[in-house]
């Protein structure tokens, strides 16, 4: 425990790196908000998921929120960078991340449109999946999605995840489903 604790301190965070097949991920600084990023928020798709998007969104607000994420010792908000030009293309969050009872809720933005649809969540829950069972001694992730959301719904459970209700996470009982990943299938994590 006392190991997992030391890469949820806000100075452990900086040097985080998991390398993917086509990835770089990182924990995002206020270096990382940069235009391009606070673009995503006007995307038709962003909107239309990611509740947060509608927020009029800034580059203030966004290194607010990145500086807020990176100093929390229960948050870990990594950016996605392509390994042969490191645009920042998407971020993965994990919140909270409860090391009592073994789990992080999730969160996945692919912010560059041109990437979506490419195999970047899978990819990089794969690597990211045995990082966090292996380093932080995590058992399960949970998100929650719109069921409308039929792309999303189709990429995570293309990752191994399944719809199952959790104690830990109460969609919207019209609109949303809870889905969970169990990081001890060794199968889902090889894949």
């Amino acid at each position: 425990m006392e190991f997992a604790e030391k890469h949820l301190s806000p100075e452990s965070k900086s040097i985080i790196r998991i390398v993917t097949d086509r990835f770089n991920l990182r924990i995002l600084t206020t270096d990382d908000v940069s235009q391009d990023y606070l673009e995503w928020f006007t995307d038709e798709t962003v909107l239309r998921y990611i509740v947060s998007a509608r927020d009029n969104q800034t580059i203030d607000k966004l290194k607010r929120y990145v500086a807020d994420k990176y100093s929390r010792s229960d948050c870990m908000l990594f950016g996605i960078f392509t390994h042969d030009t490191s645009e920042h293309i998407g971020n993965l969050k994990f919140e909270p991340i409860d090391l009592i009872e073994k789990y992080a809720m999730m969160g996945i933005l692919i912010g560059s449109p041109c990437w979506r649809n490419r195999g970047v969540g899978a990819e990089v829950l794969r690597y990211m999946s045995s990082w966090l069972r292996y380093e932080l001694d995590l058992n399960k992730l949970l998100l929650g999605v719109e069921k409308h959301n039929v792309a999303a719904i189709k990429s995570y459970e293309k990752a191994g995840f399944v719809q199952q209700s959790t104690p830990f996470l109460q969609p919207h009982p019209d609109y949303g489903i809870s889905m969970v990943l169990d990081l001890l299938d060794e199968h889902l994590l090889q894949k």
